[in-house]
């Protein structure tokens, strides 16, 4: 008798089924032995699994595992010496870009269960960008391929993943203005509460780091965010705050409502012992750099940056000079001769420009 066809053909299609199950078992297993090895907190631990299986992981295995990595190393820096000088680490990188780069060119939809188990679906995009930016890790053909495969596919992000994708683009200085421009139309048409606070913040801090959109979508973005923050300040954490201000004061936007928010914020005895120098420092040079004066803020912003003026870098000192003369604050007459004291007495710190701006601001003052 002749062989069915139809039948062979079926009991291939089975095999396959059966393969690609057997595969994603697979994948899944990597997974438990890759955040089993995490929890020992090693990164080379974590190195040695992805490297043993390097040719078995899917995109999420991949990513799980630079995630992992990345992960230790911002809450032990010392790790992070280590990681680029495992053998595994650059095999782990190529397979990433190869896993990325398949994904775009087979313009597969990350929602496909061929994405879900070999593929790189959207959200491997901002784990991996997000892993890259806090190892100190710049790719530039890496972060090209992260663009191109998330940029279209915004919509299957949660909305901190949105965030943390134009976050690392921006702490790591790589431009991209198709995917800002595209993540600003995403965040002007947001649901209001569909970001949280601290993903506004993020996403403040990233475009103006970035100033990767046009200055009319710059002042609608940023005024938006100011409005949907301003009720929420005291969720913030201090760095958050001083990001926010920062970020406003980079792009000379000012928003009133919110200057006025944090500045009584700060005001509050609770609010000062929250912050260091360096982020009052750089909250007051926002308030300068935007033209906002509020006495009561300033004044005891004044008072703990002078009790703990030692901790001052030059540039923060500069900084801080030039912010007290653009406010026109006179009466901070112990906090201006201690920060020129200290000039004075370790001048050869302060790069060139620096001592101009203390120059000039001291005259002003």
């Amino acid at each position: 008798d002749k062989e069915d066809p139809w039948a062979a053909c079926k009991s291939s299609c089975q095999k396959e089924v059966l393969s690609s199950e057997q595969e994603l078992r697979l994948n899944k297993t990597i997974n438990r032995e890759i955040t089993h090895a995490a929890s020992k907190g090693d990164v080379n631990t974590v190195l040695d699994v992805a490297w043993s299986h390097l040719n078995s992981m899917n995109g999420v295995n991949l990513a799980t595992s630079l995630h992992r990595i990345a992960r230790h190393s911002s809450e032990d820096p010392s790790q992070k010496m280590q990681i680029q000088s495992h053998p595994g680490f650059a095999p782990v990188m190529k397979a990433i870009e190869r896993k990325a780069r398949w994904a775009v060119e087979s313009g597969q939809d990350s929602n496909s269960k061929e994405a879900q188990s070999g593929g790189f679906p959207a959200q491997c995009a901002s784990i991996v960008a997000w892993s890259c930016a806090t190892l100190s890790v710049r790719d530039d053909a890496l972060f090209s391929i992260l663009a191109e495969l998330a940029g279209p596919r915004l919509h299957e992000l949660k909305p901190y993943e949105v965030t943390n994708l134009v976050w690392a683009f921006a702490k790591l200085s790589v431009r991209s203005t198709s995917l800002f421009q595209s993540v600003a139309q995403m965040l002007q048409s947001r649901r209001r509460g569909e970001y949280k606070a601290q993903c506004l913040a993020a996403a403040a801090w990233s475009f103006a780091k970035s100033s990767a959109i046009p200055r009319s979508t710059q002042n609608q973005l940023f005024k938006s965010i100011g409005d949907e923050i301003l009720p929420q300040v005291n969720s913030l954490k201090p760095q958050e705050v001083a990001n926010v201000v920062w970020s406003f004061g980079q792009m000379k936007i000012k928003h009133q409502r919110l200057c006025e928010e944090i500045a009584n914020f700060l005001s509050t005895p609770s609010g000062f012992s929250r912050f260091s120098t360096t982020q009052l420092t750089n909250i007051l040079t926002a308030f300068a750099q935007v033209h906002f004066r509020h006495s009561g803020s300033i004044s005891k912003i004044c008072g703990v940056i002078l009790r703990n003026s030692h901790s001052l870098t030059p540039e923060e000192s500069s900084s801080l000079l030039w912010s007290l003369a653009e406010l026109n604050v006179h009466d901070r007459t112990l906090l201006v001769q201690k920060i020129l004291d200290m000039a004075a007495a370790d001048i050869t710190c302060f790069k060139y420009e620096e001592l101009v701006v203390l120059n000039t601001a001291a005259k002003k003052l």
